[in-house]
């Protein structure tokens, strides 16, 4: 009886043990997962991902969850309708001196309320927000502030004047082409002249920041507010003449973007009744489309409409298709039989009333033609919709598979190197020669990298689930390709690191301090630098110019520690003792420390770090 009792007593020690581990270990991640705010999304992401079962937590960890939470929907611009707990922390960070989280929790609190519908108060927030970012002069968060503003004149209450203001309240702060481009849009919702101006500023600053697609948009999106919106027709042509230009000169080589330049100069003269100039352009635009086979599939039809429009207004004729050449074949032969019965009847009141029975007859024959022609049209344009639906979704398969099989070959390559980072960082634990701080950092590193590469195994065959679903399509051999090729990059990148190791591993003298370390003279370690400068491309110059106040005796330990000798073979190596080489790898990480006070707060040790520098 005494045993069985102590059995149980001990069974519930080691759970409360492994329950108090586990709460640990959240809490841990959470940490971690706070010190990503404003940093990387993805990490935030990642980390957030390993915390079990979110909803045992409590209190405080509880709402950073939360908050964490709604700060990675916002970045994502996903649904943010199931963040309430958001609410509570933003609320005590605006009541707190932490300006930065401060601003932040104004700026998530109204994006949660407009995902809630509530507008008027999410409006409100975005206000107090600016208003708090002035007073501390924080011109980004002002800026943030008044854009989320314009968004909401734009998209909620289609309000351009206000909108127009907002942008320029922004663009104030600060002329970024982007935000100039929005200004200028919303000018040309509101059909004000001056949006032409701010979209072509826009381009010029795309184009000083030597981005010309960006450009290139911003004057195509010109030329057709200057069509649609502004009704500025000889504009929008020298807009055009520019793109054409900027493609030839800038050898863009876009010919799509051509044809459309071709295109809307035709609509632009035709809108000026310039008959002879809208012809011209309109046969380089069928020459354009042509060449690219009408790619788009209502690019002929479009162009065969401007020209029955051209056609019409210079000679009114509207000749569609064949059937109305036949038709009006068909109506002369039956008005010269029935004149032919004319005459021999003589009857000029039997004429006059077969000439309106033809007329009767051709209009309801053309009528029927023209019912016939807008059935035929209307099926071919459903084919048309029908095909480049179902062309979409295939290409939205195949971007999906790509994206799944590229995510899982990255994780794959991680796993590689946290499993090459295990077995070194085991290998100096059992070397047992680390100081006893130095220990336990490498097992916590040793702990946090098992606990990644189980989460990331996890991750690709989740990943595997998803590719399994598109096997039955008809992406199916294009799959096929894709993995094929991914895999040929694997092994590329597999090859290449074993190449590297194998070629340091193989060097005579690496070869003999491994088998045999001893003392290092000047030019053995001259030698040692020269193998890894080329081995490890230049490593002790980029580190000489990162950290330019390393010393000689730093730069050879980093040598050391990347071509992954343990502590034992380096006090050999350098003639000093373990604990020498210890303390001397805490002087090291401090002076790293001191270029970047976070460098090693995603649990890196300095091993770690050097190894993959």
């Amino acid at each position: 009886m005494k045993k069985f009792l102590y059995y149980i007593l001990s069974g519930y020690l080691i759970l409360s043990v492994f329950s108090c581990q586990q709460h640990r270990s959240n809490v841990e991640w959470i940490r971690l997962a706070n010190e990503q705010v404003y940093k990387d999304v993805d990490s935030l992401e990642t980390l957030l991902g390993n915390i079990k079962r979110p909803l045992e937590l409590k209190g405080k960890e509880r709402l950073l969850y939360g908050w964490l939470s709604g700060y990675l929907h916002a970045k994502r611009e996903t649904s943010m309708v199931e963040d309430s707990l958001l609410l509570p922390l933003a609320d005590t960070y605006i009541a707190s001196p932490d300006t930065t989280r401060k601003l932040l929790s104004y700026w998530l609190k109204a994006r949660y309320t407009g995902w809630q519908k509530k507008h008027e108060e999410a409006f409100a927030l975005y206000e107090e927000g600016f208003r708090k970012a002035s007073e501390l002069k924080d011109t980004f968060w002002m800026q943030e502030m008044l854009l989320e503003q314009g968004k909401m004149y734009r998209f909620v209450w289609q309000d351009y004047p206000n909108c127009t203001n907002t942008f320029r309240r922004i663009v104030a702060l600060k002329e970024h082409h982007l935000l100039v481009y929005s200004l200028g849009l919303a000018m040309a919702l509101e059909r004000n002249d001056s949006a032409v101006y701010y979209m072509n500023r826009a381009a010029e600053l795309s184009i000083q920041e030597k981005d010309t697609a960006q450009a290139v948009f911003f004057l195509q999106n010109m030329m057709e507010s200057q069509i649609y919106a502004l009704n500025a027709y000889q504009e929008a042509v020298y807009t055009a003449q520019r793109l054409i230009w900027e493609n030839e000169h800038l050898q863009l080589n876009n010919n799509t973007l051509v044809e459309a330049c071709y295109e809307c100069m035709t609509q632009s003269y035709l809108k000026m009744m310039k008959l002879d100039s809208a012809q011209y352009t309109l046969n380089k635009a069928d020459s354009m489309a042509q060449t690219m086979g009408f790619k788009h599939p209502h690019t002929k039809n479009v162009l065969s409409l401007y020209q029955a429009l051209i056609d019409y207004t210079r000679e009114h004729r509207f000749d569609l298709t064949d059937m109305a050449q036949y038709n009006n074949l068909l109506y002369e032969k039956l008005k010269d039989e029935q004149k032919n019965t004319y005459q021999l009847k003589g009857s000029n009141e039997q004429l006059t009333a077969d000439a309106l029975v033809l007329m009767v007859e051709k209009q309801r024959t053309r009528f029927s033609l023209m019912v016939v022609l807008l059935v035929a049209v209307s099926l071919a344009m459903a084919i048309v919709i029908v095909v480049n639906l179902y062309r979409r979704k295939l290409r939205i398969s195949k971007e999906q598979i790509n994206g799944f099989i590229l995510a899982q070959q990255k994780n794959e390559g991680i796993i590689r190197r946290n499993e090459q980072m295990i077995a070194d960082l085991q290998s100096q634990i059992a070397d047992g020669q680390e100081a006893q701080e130095q220990l336990e950092e490498q097992k916590v590193a040793l702990s946090i990298l098992q606990q990644q590469t189980e989460a990331l195994k996890q991750e690709n065959a989740g990943l595997q689930q998803r590719i399994e679903k598109y096997k039955h399509q008809p992406t199916e051999e294009e799959i096929e390709k894709l993995k094929a090729n991914a895999s040929r990059m694997q092994q590329l990148e597999e090859r290449e690191r074993e190449l590297t190791a194998e070629l340091a591993n193989n060097n005579e003298l690496m070869r003999k301090l491994r088998e045999k370390p001893k003392f290092l003279g000047p030019a053995e370690w001259k030698k040692l630098e020269e193998i890894t400068n080329r081995i490890y491309n230049r490593f002790t110059e980029r580190l000489k110019t990162q950290y330019n106040h390393l010393t000689e005796v730093d730069i050879q330990l980093c040598i050391l520690l990347k071509l992954r000798f343990t502590v034992s073979q380096i006090a050999i190596l350098t003639a000093t003792s373990p604990s020498s080489v210890s303390v001397q790898k805490n002087r090291l990480k401090k002076r790293l420390l001191q270029n970047d006070e976070h460098l090693f707060d995603n649990g890196q040790t300095l091993d770690m770090y050097l190894w993959v520098y």
